[in-house]
C-alpha cells in the first residue's frame, strides 16, 4: 500500500482575532512571524507573534467533516509553540533560534528511526 500525501490548507497570512490584525510578514518551514497591530486607537501599538504552526489530518465534528489544515498554537503553548515580542528584530532572533531548535529534532529523529 503507497502512503498518500495529505494537502493542509495553509494558515492565513492575514486575519482578525480578539481586537487585534495579524499580517504575516516572515515564514521559514513551520516557523512565521505575524505582525501584531491592536486597532482599538488611533495610533495602534505593533507587537510581533512568532509561531510554530502546526498540522491536523482533518476531523469530524457534528458529522461535519473538517479538512487537513496547519493551524497557530492555543493560548496554553504560548511559550513553548509561540512568542510575543515587541520588536521584529526580536521576533527575527526568536525565528532563528526555533528554526535551529526545530532543525535538531528533526535530526534527533532522523537518528532514532
Amino acid at each position: 500500500m503507497t502512503a498518500q500525501a495529505i494537502s493542509y490548507e495553509s494558515i492565513p497570512t492575514e486575519f482578525r482575532s480578539g481586537g487585534f490584525n495579524y499580517r504575516q510578514i516572515a515564514r521559514e518551514g513551520d516557523l512565521a512571524i505575524y505582525e501584531q497591530k491592536w486597532t482599538g486607537c488611533p495610533d495602534p501599538s505593533t507587537a510581533y507573534e512568532v509561531v510554530r504552526i502546526r498540522r491536523h489530518d482533518g476531523f469530524l465534528i457534528a458529522g461535519k467533516a473538517i479538512e487537513p489544515a496547519e493551524f497557530c498554537p492555543k493560548s496554553e503553548d504560548w511559550g513553548i509553540h509561540g512568542w510575543t515580542v515587541l520588536t521584529k528584530d526580536r521576533a527575527l532572533e526568536v525565528l532563528k533560534r526555533e528554526s535551529k531548535v526545530e532543525t535538531g529534532a528533526r535530526r534527533a529523529r532522523a537518528t532514532i528511526n
